[in-house]
């Protein structure tokens, strides 16, 4: 009896790890991977490192922009994010490409958390006033997702006269982790 129940606690073990392994945090990384680690996977042209950041250029869907991974203090990674700033002509095609991001999203991580249009003056607008109030930088279109582990945040905004769509995954837990690390090394330097 004994042997049977190690048995099966031995499957459900190599299960778990079959499944766990099968899945990526973003892309074919994972949380808590060393920045050389995603240097080494990452496949986009790599454009611009910093202290705690590195930057790529990337298409995604035919879209161009670049990709940013954040790293803690010991750089592992805890953020990554699709930056896009396409120079279309016409302020709907801003629009369409949040709403295709949106249901790419959708599809792959379920129904979103929240789902949020936010103008600066705080009026209610319908969908059909979102282009002028793009225009005029009085909109900003938000929506969430929530995984086990990434928090996954679509934004289009006009940032210093752009419009930028972003997709933002966070590591809670990482973020969590970079945070204490970051107390404790300014408590010390107090």
């Amino acid at each position: 009896m004994k042997i049977k129940k190690i048995l099966i606690i031995i499957g459900l073990v190599f299960i778990y790890d079959v499944v766990t392994a099968q899945t990526n945090d973003f892309r074919n990384l994972d949380w808590g991977m060393e920045l050389s680690k995603v240097k080494s996977l990452e496949t986009c042209r790599l454009v611009t490192e910093l202290p705690s950041r590195v930057y790529y250029d990337c298409t995604i869907a035919d879209i161009k922009g670049q990709i940013v991974y954040t790293f803690t203090t010991t750089d592992l990674l805890m953020r990554a994010k699709y930056f896009f700033t396409p120079e279309y002509t016409n302020i709907n095609f801003y629009i369409k490409d949040y709403k295709l991001f949106q249901d790419l999203l959708t599809s792959k991580y379920g129904a979103p958390a929240q789902n949020n249009v936010v103008t600066i003056n705080k009026n209610t607008i319908s969908e059909n006033e979102w282009a002028p109030n793009l225009l005029t930088g009085n909109l900003r279109l938000e929506t969430i997702w929530k995984t086990g582990r990434t928090d996954i945040f679509l934004t289009l905004s006009k940032f210093n006269d752009q419009y930028v769509v972003q997709i933002d995954y966070i590591s809670p837990e990482m973020s969590k982790v970079d945070y204490e690390t970051r107390k404790e090394i300014l408590s010390k330097s107090l």
